[in-house]
């Protein structure tokens, strides 16, 4: 069973694509906030997509989350929301796939989906640590 950690200010919007994940297979993990969602990320290993609003009140955005959760080496895919950003624009991130809000049940897995093809398909990191 896979995990999917969401992170989203909202609750309602937590708690329906929560119930939209647990009824399809995924064990879901929350956050609240953009660093309550970073410590999660790097304290478990068994997150295998961030799911996470651009939108995230004070501190992080969730794009900012992203590039920081990647430069600490995290291989989680990586699935960005927004009800403010029009996909159509030109957004894009190397490491995320965007989904616009609202989506349903269908448009979430097949971001879910994308995403994790999109990670699958990039070459290892390795990480050189001084000894």
């Amino acid at each position: 069973m896979s995990t999917i950690l969401v992170i989203e200010d909202e609750p309602e919007i937590l708690e329906v694509t929560s119930v939209l994940l647990s009824s399809s297979g995924y064990r879901v993990v929350h956050a609240r906030n953009a660093e309550e969602g970073f410590r999660v990320a790097l304290s478990r290993d068994d997150i295998d997509v961030v799911f996470t609003d651009v939108n995230l009140g004070n501190g992080l955005s969730g794009t900012a989350l992203v590039d920081k959760l990647r430069e600490q080496g995290s291989r989680a895919a990586m699935v960005v929301v927004s009800g403010d950003m029009d996909p159509f624009t030109g957004w894009s991130h190397p490491h995320a796939t965007f989904l616009p809000k609202p989506y349903g049940r269908r448009q979430l897995l097949s971001a879910i989906d994308e995403a994790r093809a999109r990670v699958a398909s990039e070459p290892p990191r390795w990480r050189s640590e001084a000894l």
